[in-house]
């Protein structure tokens, strides 16, 4: 894959795409260097082919050290694994928020909307 950097792409929307075959940091890298990023999974759609556990902590790891991504749309996403403070922290930097069903778990919504305050 050629870097974001070397390119003029800032915003990649995906429709019912399996990921599951790009390493973790590849695609953590990519979508930090987008503003734009957005991505959509259907119910019917296979769970291997959503985010790995190390693919979302990956991704949440190298957004909380990148401040580009503007915008975030997931859908259907377990984001369990990610760590409270990360996810607060990188989706309150965000100007738009969309998780459309993803699993969020009560410390972490506790901690989103105590930084939010």
């Amino acid at each position: 894959l050629v870097s974001l950097q070397q390119t003029r792409l800032t915003c990649l929307c995906l429709d019912k795409c399996d990921l599951s075959a790009l390493s973790a940091q590849l695609l953590a890298t990519c979508l930090a260097g987008l503003t734009t990023f957005k991505l959509k999974v259907n119910f019917e759609y296979r769970q291997e082919e959503r985010f790995s556990d190390d693919q979302i902590c990956a991704i949440f790891e190298e957004l909380s050290e990148s401040f580009k991504l503007q915008n975030l749309h997931l859908r259907l996403c377990d984001l369990f694994p990610v760590p409270p403070s990360t996810l607060a922290m990188v989706l309150s930097r965000l100007a738009m928020a969309d998780l459309y069903w993803c699993l969020l778990s009560p410390g972490q919504v506790l901690t989103l909307f105590t930084r939010l305050q």
